[in-house]
């Protein structure tokens, strides 16, 4: 009697034991002999449906707490698992006793024993987890609806440019199909001159773990487009990537591009305006050069030849004095026929150069010129420096043309 009250003890704590993990797992039991139809449930699969323990259920009113379709998928699945074993897994819509919604999940299977053949199985309240992934879901709904929709330009990368997605905007803005782009370097889109670029920014991103600036891209089509980026990896993606987000300003960049020509160009000639020189010699950390130019008797070539061919003059000049200059030399229109040419951080030996270069070449001039050179000095202004220059010019013109 002792070792049997003994093993009573310990079925009952264990016993109690399943009771508890089952209650904390919100995890009940459930049992159908097939020869009767009887249905028992546990403990907690009565606390799952609201109802007191001493409910006594049937199939009927099992399935009354399911809704359609749950109800006929249910009751198909037990049919079917009664009929020829096969198992039961259904997530589905509940309403309890009191008449609270829920999630329940169920499983079950056949067996068959001394005692007969029945169902048995176990229910679980998911209704915590069936939330989260609907609000998942619906957050992903969201971000795709927003990723479809923005007219804002979004694409994801990764850590070593290549394209992952891309939303409908920058696939138009690009001119090329998403299908097109995704898998593709951004590399392939990137004009050759700014590879060098590419790879800094890939460098800021995987550093800073963001990057915002203006980035250049070449269209289907050849053109260039210009999109004003910020950009954020996500670091806690396996792996890491990086998601961008920008905004096309080609037509406002190449406006302010065109306004930025039309403040420091001149219209006419293209060449830089004196406005500009100003700018370039404040820009200088040294004594730059120059060498002024004034076209002989351009007035007659107007009065005879009409305007329009003094117009084509003046291009020709241009092009003339542009012709020998290095990298960061420019030719500047002072106005009328007067032209200068800018040499940073010049030497005599230079400007002596470009001299000799010019008179060797002057019957490739559209017109006869005069010339002069001058070399800026410290706290000198530059009207000063382009009058010593004009000095030197009238002074080589009374030389060598005393007419």
């Amino acid at each position: 009697m002792t070792e049997r009250a003994r093993l009573h003890q310990e079925l009952l704590r264990s016993q109690a034991f399943l009771e508890q993990t089952n209650t904390l797992a919100k995890v009940g039991g459930w049992e159908l002999a097939l020869d009767t139809n009887t249905l028992s449930w546990t403990r907690e699969t009565h606390l799952i449906h609201g109802v007191p323990e001493d409910f006594d259920p049937n199939v009927g009113a099992a399935l009354s707490f399911y809704p359609q379709p749950g109800q006929a998928q249910l009751e198909a699945a037990i049919a079917a698992c009664a009929a020829d074993g096969s198992p039961i897994d259904l997530t589905l819509r509940a309403i309890t006793a009191a008449g609270e919604r829920s999630w329940l999940h169920i499983v079950g299977k056949r067996v068959e024993d001394a005692t007969g053949a029945r169902l048995i199985g176990a229910i679980q309240d998911v209704t915590e987890q069936r939330s989260a992934v609907d609000a998942l879901a619906q957050s992903e709904a969201r971000y795709r609806r927003l990723f479809q929709h923005s007219l804002g330009l979004i694409c994801t990368h990764t850590l070593s440019g290549e394209i992952t997605s891309v939303n409908p905007a920058a696939s138009l803005s690009l001119g090329r199909p998403e299908a097109e782009l995704l898998g593709r370097s951004l590399a392939e889109i990137i004009p050759l001159e700014r590879q060098d670029q590419l790879q800094y920014y890939l460098q800021r991103v995987a550093e800073n773990q963001s990057d915002s600036g203006l980035m250049e891209l070449v269209a289907d089509d050849g053109s260039r487009r210009y999109w004003a980026y910020h950009n954020v990896l996500d670091t806690e993606a396996d792996p890491p990537y990086v998601l961008g987000h920008a905004q096309d300003i080609t037509t406002q960049h190449l406006q302010e591009r065109q306004l930025l020509e039309m403040a420091i160009r001149d219209p006419l000639t293209r060449s830089f305006n004196r406005r500009y020189l100003a700018e370039l010699a404040q820009q200088q950390l040294e004594a730059w050069g120059c060498l002024v130019f004034d076209l002989d008797h351009f007035k007659e070539i107007n009065d005879t030849q009409g305007h329009a061919h003094g117009d084509s003059v003046l291009v020709e000049f241009v092009a003339f004095l542009s012709s020998p200059l290095e990298e960061n030399e420019v030719v500047v229109r002072l106005g009328g026929d007067e032209f200068l040419v800018f040499v940073p951080g010049a030497r005599m030996e230079r400007l002596q150069v470009l001299e000799e270069t010019y008179q060797a070449r002057a019957h490739l001039a559209p017109v006869r010129f005069s010339g002069g050179c001058a070399i800026s000095r410290p706290s000198e202004t530059v009207a000063d420096t382009i009058n010593r220059a004009d000095m030197k010019l009238y002074e080589r013109r009374r030389r060598e043309r005393p007419e």
